[in-house]
């Protein structure tokens, strides 16, 4: 008797389990970080490590937002010294940020982002990345943007 009620609470068991698309698990794509090495157009070198520009001479304004001043982070560890925007993508939105370096416009960064859920797992999809106002090389290795920037007098 034991053996037939194991067998069909198996038998109920395998019939009433969960599909892949109900049991999904938890499943949350961060966007990615844009990160943006300042170097300088003729010598190719950091123009904050070389010691022309200092952390400080860098303002970033939201052009879409009266140009309120915008957030970002400068990563300094191992003598990186990048402009990070860590946050982008993380909900739909547009941004167009003008990022100033030593009082000067150094590039426009336009991003269109959507949030997306497929039903299981959420990410976010870039519909337009536009990059305006300096020349710029992307590291594949890295995914960093290295904007040359042009001595200023």
């Amino acid at each position: 008797m034991k053996r037939i009620l194991l067998f069909l609470c198996l038998i109920s068991l395998s019939l009433s389990s969960c599909t892949d698309d109900d049991n999904c698990g938890e499943c949350f794509t961060p966007p990615p970080t844009f990160a943006f090495d300042l170097v300088a157009e003729d010598t190719g070198e950091n123009v904050f490590a070389s010691g022309e520009y200092d952390q400080d001479d860098v303002l970033v304004f939201d052009r879409l937002n009266d140009d309120e001043e915008r957030d970002f982070e400068f990563i300094t560890e191992n003598n990186l010294n990048y402009i990070v925007f860590t946050d982008i993508g993380e909900e739909t939105e547009t941004v167009n940020l003008q990022i100033r370096l030593g009082g000067n416009d150094i590039f426009t960064l336009y991003i269109d982002a959507e949030r997306k859920d497929d039903g299981c797992c959420t990410f976010t999809e870039y519909k337009e990345f536009k990059i305006e106002g300096s020349e710029f090389e992307t590291n594949t290795q890295t995914g960093v943007y290295a904007i040359l920037v042009k001595k200023i007098w």
